[in-house]
């Protein structure tokens, strides 16, 4: 007689047929075939009122552009030759410290659209959701430089001076801002196992996601491909929602970053932060890839750049 009363009864296909019941249920082994639609921005505004709150998922796509930080110590070198051509090479790093600053900024919250425009449009949008610039940056820093650049103006040891300080000032006050890098999704009901292996010759990394199939719609910003898009996944519906960010206007582009920063009150320390890598698997596993992936896939700053 079985030491367990009861499970002799079970077969092994009864076995089996509970085993892949539990996984299906549980996300694993789940093949997942979306019914895709592609929707207005609109639409997404108004699907993100229905997304419950989570932990925030963040990835990061403007660590390939040279740090804020290098250009503000180019700068403080110059200054520091005390001449007239380091006065014009401090101003001129300082400002694109800030600049770079302000537009990591703008490319982290989804902003791409603003790419090329005046840094007066950047600011005022970046306060909208809720990141003050002061428009004494552009004064002190950004106009000078135009005026040496432009007007062949010879720099002065003021004008370096100010301008690095003041680079200094924002660098500084802004640093854990650009650490963050970007929301791309909140609300999942994902579990997630990685390993990793740093050998020398042999770098690789494997993560496992599971999504429960009766999981709460969830969003997703896919920033893999160079056009990234807007995501709504409904796991139960088995219905997927998407939305090319250049289809925003500046005004929906605005308002959708000031939604994803709404997560940040009294969630900021729930979060993932998700590799290339991490993210290329997690569309996989999650049959989110329309098309197949080419050796060139990666965390991609968004097409206006290029």
């Amino acid at each position: 007689m079985s030491p367990f009363p009861g499970l002799e009864l079970l077969t092994s296909d009864t076995i089996s047929h509970l085993a892949e019941a539990f996984l299906s249920e549980t996300g694993t082994m789940i093949d997942w075939t979306w019914n895709r639609e592609s929707v207005k921005p609109a639409d997404i505004l108004n699907g993100m009122n229905t997304l419950a709150a989570g932990p925030i998922h963040y990835a990061r796509f403007a660590d390939q552009w040279q740090q804020s930080s290098t250009y503000l110590t180019w700068a403080k070198e110059a200054l520091a030759r005390a001449d007239e051509a380091g006065f014009d090479m401090a101003i001129s790093y300082a400002k694109r410290a800030v600049c770079r600053q302000i537009d990591g900024f703008v490319v982290h919250n989804h902003l791409g659209r603003l790419l090329g425009k005046k840094y007066t449009a950047k600011v005022d949008a970046l306060k909208q959701i809720g990141l003050q610039s002061s428009r004494i940056l552009h004064e002190d820093i950004i106009d000078p430089r135009n005026d040496i650049e432009h007007q062949y103006q010879p720099a002065t040891s003021t004008q370096a001076h100010r301008a690095v300080d003041m680079a200094d000032i924002y660098i500084g006050s802004t640093a854990h801002e650009a650490e963050r890098g970007s929301i791309i999704g909140y609300g999942w009901v994902l579990s997630c196992s990685r390993t990793v292996c740093d050998k020398p010759n042999e770098q690789w990394e494997r993560n496992e996601f599971t999504l429960p199939r009766n999981s709460d719609a969830m969003l997703l910003v896919d920033v893999v491909d160079t056009q990234h898009k807007v995501l709504i996944l409904r796991p139960r519906a088995g219905e997927l929602l998407e939305c090319p960010l250049d289809s925003f206007t500046v005004d929906e582009s605005v308002e959708f970053a000031r939604r994803l920063r709404t997560q940040l009150k009294g969630n900021e320390g729930n979060h993932w932060t998700h590799t290339p890598v991490a993210l290329n698997q997690l569309r996989d596993q999650l049959g989110l890839r329309e098309f197949p992936c080419t050796a060139s896939c990666a965390v991609n700053s968004p097409n206006v750049l290029s």
